[in-house]
């Protein structure tokens, strides 16, 4: 039990540093997890719209061919695998 106290002893001179250094940790792995969050959801908009973009590309032929424009073409373009 000597040494229990020892080692708190050596990490931490009293409680008020353990709980400001606690809170220092609180705070930085929050602010991770806020760019973390912030870097995901732009990631996602970004690969939503490089999806979509062909998608809606060929939506407005195929609207224009069923209203009877029959010259429309739609460029097929695909990525390497």
């Amino acid at each position: 039990m000597g040494t229990v106290g020892l080692v708190g002893y050596l990490s931490f001179k009293n409680g008020q540093e353990a709980i400001a250094e606690t809170r220092g940790s609180i705070n930085a792995t929050f602010l991770l997890c806020l760019g973390a969050l912030a870097i995901a959801t732009l990631l996602g908009i970004y690969t939503a719209r490089w999806i979509a973009s062909p998608i809606k590309r060929l939506n407005q032929a195929s609207a224009a061919i069923a209203s009877g424009d029959l010259d429309q073409t739609v460029e097929l373009t695909s990525s390497p695998a």
